[in-house]
């Protein structure tokens, strides 16, 4: 920007009027963007042919002594101010923000039009609304937000509506899944509560503390649990049962480790003969013959306990111990 003053220069070396508080025996214009200043350009100045920057103040005068004299005082009344110069005495008009021009003559600042270019509002297109020194952003009729570009914008009230009803729908679906997770989690806790039961009403601490004990050498890993032999018969298939009784339901079982195996799931169960029964698996755990089937292990988390055997294949246990041949199925331990 360039500030032009009532000065008429004649050459570079006189003039033929600046003001008179001025000494200089010379003055130059330049355009502000135009030109850096260099203490080598003061170097032999007369030989140049352009100039320097100037820097000047108008008068000697601080804002608050010139504006004393409304006669003398330099600054336009239209949108300018007055600064009081910041490298020796006097002052500087400058015109305020949102107005540019010059500050110096009536009406020489005029308001910006912000509006009009895009670099100089940050409105949405259509929001901009060019005011006096300003502008603000105002969404157009049937539109809501604050019209800016970094900010919520202008958005429909249509859009609105779905925005609304579409943010309802994730909330309720969020209320649900949350619903969701917390009766599953409740549900969990509550079966795992009750596995606990079971496994302390049919005698499960009562066998973990025999398999525990220094002269026995059982493998604490034949306490199955309900979820491992659920997945070994396939959720207690129809097609993986092998036999039927009076006392329960055989099935054929595949373990983890690949082995076959037949578990029973007994119909009833007499919790008063708990005792009787945990060391009864705890001596058929310690059993190991040819002719006796082997017990592998059990599950007590069940409401009624599951026995794991070893399954035994192409016959009776009585085809078994006499070596008759047969195509007898699997007897029911």
């Amino acid at each position: 920007m360039m500030y032009i003053f009532s000065v008429k220069v004649q050459s570079f070396h006189n003039h033929t009027r600046i003001w008179d508080f001025n000494p200089c025996s010379c003055s130059f214009w330049v355009e502000e963007e135009s030109y850096d200043f260099s203490t080598v350009d003061l170097v032999d100045l007369q030989s140049r042919s352009k100039v320097t920057v100037n820097d000047w103040s108008v008068e000697q005068q601080t804002c608050k002594e010139a504006q004393e004299n409304v006669t003398s005082y330099a600054c336009s009344q239209d949108h300018s101010f007055c600064l009081d110069s910041d490298n020796g005495p006097g002052y500087r008009c400058s015109c305020y923000p949102g107005f540019q021009g010059n500050p110096y003559i009536p009406n020489g600042c005029q308001d910006v039009d912000e509006c009009a270019d895009p670099m100089l509002n940050d409105c949405e297109e259509r929001s901009c609304i060019n005011q006096k020194g300003s502008y603000p952003c105002a969404c157009p009729r049937d539109y809501y937000g604050d019209g800016k570009k970094n900010g919520e914008g202008c958005v429909g009230y249509q859009l609105r509506v779905i925005k609304i009803v579409a943010g309802s729908g994730v909330g309720l679906v969020l209320l649900l899944a949350s619903g969701g997770w917390f009766y599953l989690g409740l549900k969990k806790r509550k079966l795992i509560k009750l596995k606990k039961l079971y496994f302390q009403q049919n005698g499960g601490l009562m066998l973990q503390k025999q398999l525990l004990r220094p002269e026995g050498s059982i493998d604490t890993t034949k306490i199955f649990t309900e979820e491992e032999l659920k997945m070994a018969t396939n959720n207690f298939d129809e097609s993986r049962i092998i036999g039927r009784g009076g006392y329960g339901t055989v099935y054929k079982a595949e373990l983890p480790d690949q082995r076959v195996v037949a578990m029973k799931k007994s119909k009833i169960f007499d919790r008063r003969q708990n005792d009787q029964f945990i060391n009864e698996v705890v001596v058929l755990l310690q059993v190991n013959h040819k002719n006796v089937i082997k017990l592998f292990g059990c599950c007590l988390e069940t409401d009624v306990p599951l026995l794991v055997y070893e399954f035994v294949t192409n016959g009776t246990l009585s085809d078994h111990i006499h070596q008759e041949n047969t195509t007898s199925t699997t007897t029911i331990p």
